[in-house]
């Protein structure tokens, strides 16, 4: 989307990956918000995709003509019986 992440929250196990694809029509990376992690700079239409650590989870951000702001959280593996 042009100013917003979609979904904006997102549930992730370690080791899944995340795939951002960049819909603003002009380049930018997304960031942890407690500085942790950043995406290279993604190109308009382009997409990165990184492997959710434990250290991802919380906030992130990005800037188009606005800062935007998603969510990874962490969740649990199921369990099997």
């Amino acid at each position: 989307m042009a100013s917003a992440y979609f979904p904006e929250h997102i549930d992730v196990q370690v080791g899944d990956t995340v795939r951002f694809i960049n819909e603003s029509g002009q380049a930018h990376a997304v960031s942890g918000s407690e500085g942790l992690w950043t995406t290279d700079t993604i190109a308009a239409r382009a997409e990165a995709t990184v492997h959710f650590q434990p250290e991802m989870a919380g906030r992130f951000h990005g800037w188009s003509d606005r800062l935007i702001e998603g969510r990874l959280d962490l969740t649990r593996a199921p369990l099997i019986n």
